[in-house]
């Protein structure tokens, strides 16, 4: 059964991009979420919200059918969020074939990543590595749009948290414990770990949980700026296609000097 997209509620990130996505005038558009819903907003709210700012409805629907599915597994709750990340949107026009690596460089400025740029199935791909994370974007005109995806993989990341922070506050809750209460014996040796491994995990959970926030946000913005570089190569190319077509009207018209005081041509 699909998932209904009133129950979802939206963080003030997804509520911004969602009312950036759907409007063609984002600086009228309010920051934040209102201070009274700090739990987030129901799509039927976010609509209320745009209506009064005058965003047609039916956008702000395909605006938030971009976003991701929100996190609805058990153990990625459990975990703080999962560390791999895509999102998806459409710019307006059809981005000419020799400007899709204009719109792809937006990844690699931003990311401050060299990484690698071929051409896929009538589109372009980027990926790029920092040696702990992974990215990767897409560029590809369907019709009159231009589709983009952006995604990030940050395992390896989540991993080193856990296994770095976790384990270490971990460790030395149970030395501590060891020593003071539970004594050196393996008794309370496993004792001393089962009564540090809690305290461990939440405080590695709690530095993952606001680094993939942090990282989910990056994405989004990178989105946001490929989105608006796709637009803007659609704009010049229309710009470019039209002062061609007006040097070629009055090159065809083949305009004649104006004749000298003797009447003759020059």
């Amino acid at each position: 059964m699909p998932r209904n997209q009133d129950e979802r509620r939206y963080s003030d990130e997804e509520f911004a991009v969602i009312l950036r996505t759907a409007s063609e005038t984002p600086e009228a558009l309010p920051p934040t979420l209102p201070p009274d819903s700090q739990d987030g907003l129901t799509l039927s709210e976010i609509t209320e919200i745009a209506q009064e700012v005058g965003i047609d409805p039916e956008k702000v629907s395909r605006a938030a059918a971009l976003l991701p599915p929100s996190e609805t597994s058990a153990l990625t709750k459990l975990i703080g969020g999962g560390p791999r990340y895509r999102m998806e949107c459409t710019a307006q026009g059809a981005v000419p074939t020799e400007e899709l690596r204009r719109v792809v460089e937006v990844a690699r400025t931003t990311t401050g990543i060299q990484g690698e740029t071929r051409e896929v199935l009538g589109g372009v791909e980027w990926t790029g590595s920092t040696g702990t994370t992974g990215y990767g974007v897409s560029v590809t005109p369907r019709g009159d749009e231009t589709h983009l995806q952006a995604s990030a993989n940050h395992t390896e990341v989540m991993a080193g948290i856990y296994g770095g922070v976790g384990m270490g506050v971990m460790g030395a809750i149970s030395l501590t414990l060891a020593k003071l209460v539970f004594g050196e014996s393996d008794a309370g040796i496993i004792a001393s770990i089962l009564s540090g491994a809690p305290a461990g995990f939440l405080v590695a959970r709690t530095v993952w949980t606001r680094s993939a926030k942090r990282y989910r946000r990056r994405l989004l913005h990178l989105l946001d700026l490929m989105r608006r570089e796709a637009e803007d190569a659609v704009e010049d190319a229309g710009s470019e296609n039209a002062v061609e077509e007006v040097t070629g009207r009055l090159g065809g018209d083949g305009v004649k000097d104006a004749p000298d005081e003797a009447g003759e041509e020059r």
